[in-house]
């Protein structure tokens, strides 16, 4: 019919935040939703991977950034057989790099993967199977793909491992009905 059922506002506090743009929103088998996007910081101007959960009503599970990873933009994500969040983030444009790592719905990250690349490099897509995913990369001109297994391994041999820390982040939210 067309009628507004809620609408929810998420606020964060600019004196902290300068910036959040949400690259990918995904909804899990209870109806709850993770906003994966990117938090640009006051300080320093800092680019941090971020993550927000909610209810389907709107209220606010978590609000997590990774405090010390890599300057990234998550470009692609999805759920693995055990309901875990399978991420891709990449470093185009600034130093480049490729990052992929699963967290769980708590907001735990499990394991984390990173490697070099040209800054002119990007993630296109992380696409789930049932053994294991497949990562898809533009490599300028030349598209390339490697499979990993469950836990994230694969035959590269150029893999960092990052210890990436999430740290809370506050923010409000405000329901309202009436616009659209």
């Amino acid at each position: 019919k067309g009628d507004l059922v809620s609408s929810i506002k998420f606020h964060f506090d600019d004196d902290q935040v300068h910036g959040v743009v949400f690259s990918e929103v995904l909804e899990n088998q209870e109806g709850q939703y993770y906003f994966l996007g990117r938090l640009e910081l006051q300080k320093g101007n800092e680019g941090h991977i971020y993550f927000l959960k909610a209810n389907s009503d709107g209220s606010l599970i978590y609000s997590k950034f990774v405090a010390n990873g890599p300057d990234y933009r998550i470009r692609s994500a999805v759920f693995t057989p055990k309901g875990n969040l399978l991420v891709l983030a990449d470093g185009y444009g600034r130093k480049g790099g490729l990052l992929y790592f699963e967290m769980s719905p708590d907001g735990k990250i499990l394991w984390s993967r990173q490697m070099t690349s040209a800054q002119y490099d990007q993630a296109i897509r992380v696409l789930g199977a049932e053994k294991g995913s497949w990562i898809i990369w533009d490599r300028l001109f030349r598209f390339s793909g490697f499979h990993i297994d469950p836990k994230g391994q694969s035959c590269l041999s150029d893999e960092q491992f990052p210890e990436m820390q999430l740290q809370d982040l506050a923010v409000q939210t405000d329901h309202f009905k009436g616009q659209l």
